[in-house]
């Protein structure tokens, strides 16, 4: 019978280690996100937008947005139910949330200031009439901040297409 040299036990044993652990997706070697980066990315997209005459807005609260559509009548108040069709996607264009999930009802309805938004979304709200259509850009200050959140990492700036289809006051 023949065996190991036993020089190759400790090489073989060092390969073996070395394939497993190759193999393995190893989290902690993957570099954080932070907010500089975010900011960095978000000034880059800003300029293009700009570059292509895009006129980019700013609320108080540092929401930038982009008037698509002028709707009519008044912005929805505290406790109205309102109905919106909207996209939700990253900056590079990649979508992670729409109301177009059902070829049934394309909208979300919801009692507006009642229902738990991402603060930067309901502020785009209260500029919104019946019918206008605007576009959010989110930094994640207003949006879901430095953690990971479903498939939006920490530190995204996300961006809606959002229209304002109907307001129920009650």
């Amino acid at each position: 019978m023949k065996t190991f040299n036993p020089i190759l036990k400790p090489i073989l044993f060092m390969a073996i280690v070395l394939f497993i652990s190759s193999c393995l997706d190893d989290k902690e070697t993957e570099v954080p996100r932070t907010e500089a980066d975010e900011l960095q990315e978000l000034n880059t997209f800003l300029l293009q937008l700009e570059a292509e005459d895009f006129d980019i807005d700013t609320t108080a609260l540092g929401l930038y947005y982009i008037n698509i559509k002028d709707g009519t009548g008044p912005v929805p108040l505290a406790g109205d139910s309102i109905s919106v069709k909207y996209i939700g996607y990253f900056m590079d264009g990649y979508p992670f949330d729409s109301s177009y999930k059902s070829e049934t009802d394309t909208t979300l309805n919801f009692r507006y200031k009642e229902f738990r938004l991402v603060e930067g979304f309901e502020d785009g709200i209260s500029l919104m009439n019946k019918g206008s259509e605007i576009t959010m850009i989110i930094r994640s200050s207003l949006g879901y901040g430095p953690y990971d959140y479903y498939t939006i990492p920490g530190y995204s700036t996300i961006i809606f297409d959002v229209e304002l289809v109907d307001i129920f006051e009650d």
